[in-house]
């Protein structure tokens, strides 16, 4: 296994091109962390079986009525259990020919996230979401020492720094960061944060991708298609108040790949219109990326209805045709996870796999047609 490197809007291993399908089972820390490997096995297993060739998990869990199975346990001080929960599941990724893609923090309250960061740092009034984490020094000074502890910690069960193990396909700045209130550019705003934590992120693992992990809102509907997002119920995410940027982030040197999420009903698209806005969604900033020279992971799709399978289809075949560079829907589960706890859980006997199956399949005969015509042009 290779480090994966970005050039030209292209994701490479080696001189190869590697586009990929991928899962989301952010739980699997938790699940090592409590001994419960069994289920990382059979969960990473199935992935392999599926062909997908990359999952998305928390490489954070910072609530604190999780001690037994917590990365941070408060402000700088980290819980041994956790990270060798975190350990764990690098390895066994590793074992499975698979690879990772680690947010190192949460924007929403789930595992801690920034209201529980702000509260380590003596920040009173901490709220879900809140963006005095893009702002405040200590949170800086706290983000820059968390992304030396994690990004450079050797895994005993590998023998390699994290940032040495090309297992980590990529490191996220955050899941989801929004700015709601900070202005678009300049000093205070999202944009500025994100050149920090991705410099900080670069200069710790220069060989390993970073990506924002941001859900891919805008501050305007400059080069996207306002009539349509206006018809759908979509317009909204094209707002300056939203604070952060897709296109701004691009421009940052340190951010490798780009980022996009899409939940059309969480997004409060109309009904009927999900198929279609999620398409435009994906291509525009795919578009957009490859104008900037970055290639485009689309890391969280969601939609919660009875056609979901065809929905998902459409937005599969989308994306292999604008040629994204990966790709993958929320949230895989093991068996005997409850379908309840998430209302987008997907098994690996779901229609949903067996469609990820297919489109893994065929970006995997892309790729091998695109290395033998690299190879006969050198």
């Amino acid at each position: 296994m290779d480090f994966v490197r970005a050039s030209q809007g292209r994701l490479l291993e080696g001189e190869r091109p590697f586009r990929f399908v991928l899962v989301n089972a952010y739980y699997l820390q938790e699940e090592a962390a409590r001994g419960r490997l069994d289920l990382v096995d059979e969960t990473l297993a199935a992935c392999a079986a599926i062909g997908v060739a990359v999952v998305r998990a928390w490489a954070f869990n910072d609530d604190p009525n999780k001690a037994d199975t917590g990365i941070q346990r408060e402000r700088l001080r980290y819980s041994a259990v956790g990270l060798a929960g975190l350990d764990r599941v690098i390895e066994r990724a590793r074992a499975h020919g698979l690879r990772l893609i680690l947010p190192l923090c949460n924007h929403w309250n789930a595992y801690g996230g920034a209201r529980q960061w702000l509260a380590w740092n003596g920040v009173a009034g901490a709220r879900e979401g809140d963006t005095r984490f893009f702002t405040d020094a200590r949170l800086r000074d706290h983000y820059a020492q968390h992304v030396g502890t994690i990004v450079r910690r050797h895994n005993p069960l590998t023998g390699l720094l994290y940032c040495d193990d090309p297992t980590v396909l990529a490191w996220e700045l955050m899941n989801e960061p929004r700015g709601r209130g900070l202005p678009v550019d300049g000093p205070g705003s999202l944009a500025a944060w994100v050149a920090f934590a991705a410099a900080t992120v670069k200069e710790a693992a220069p060989r390993q991708l970073v990506s924002v992990g941001d859900e891919g809102e805008e501050a305007s509907f400059d080069e996207y298609d306002e009539r349509f997002w206006r018809r759908v119920g979509g317009a909204h995410l094209f707002a300056p108040d939203n604070g952060g940027s897709f296109t701004r982030y691009l421009a940052c040197p340190d951010v490798d790949l780009a980022s996009c999420h899409f939940y059309p009903q969480k997004y409060g698209i109309v009904a009927g219109a999900e198929a279609e806005a999620g398409c435009a969604w994906i291509e525009e900033h795919q578009r957009i990326a490859a104008c900037a020279g970055k290639p485009l992971v689309v890391g969280e799709l969601g939609h919660a209805a009875a056609d979901r399978a065809r929905v998902y289809g459409s937005w599969l075949r989308t994306a292999g045709r604008a040629r994204v560079a990966g790709i993958g829907p929320w949230l895989f589960a093991y068996r005997s996870r409850p379908a309840a706890w998430d209302e987008f859980t997907f098994y690996a006997d779901d229609p949903i796999a067996g469609l990820l199956g297919r489109a893994a399949r065929k970006i995997s005969r892309e790729n091998s047609v695109s290395r033998a015509t690299m190879s006969a042009a050198r």
